[in-house]
């Protein structure tokens, strides 16, 4: 089988491409752009875009359930007009 993905499905095969997990399911890859995308682990996104979001809107805390229910309640075009959305 052969996976392919365009833009962000780019930027999902190259996970697929780095993932040990992945290893010996494809025989071969197809990634249309999302090239410069660097895969990360999840507590480094977390680092990188979670964290910076939960910061600007108030939500930050050590509840996860807590800083769900603060996003949710959050306007929800001030959330998506953050600096920090997209990056």
């Amino acid at each position: 089988m052969v996976v392919g993905g365009q833009s962000s499905g780019g930027a999902s095969v190259q996970a697929h491409l780095r993932s040990p997990a992945s290893a010996g399911l494809f025989a071969g890859a197809i990634q249309h752009s999302a090239g410069y995308s660097i895969y990360s682990t999840i507590p480094q996104a977390v680092a990188r875009q979670t964290n910076p979001i939960l910061n600007q809107t108030g939500c930050a805390g050590s509840d996860q359930a807590a800083e769900l229910a603060c996003l949710r309640a959050y306007n929800a075009s001030a959330l998506v007009n953050l600096p920090t959305v997209g990056k």
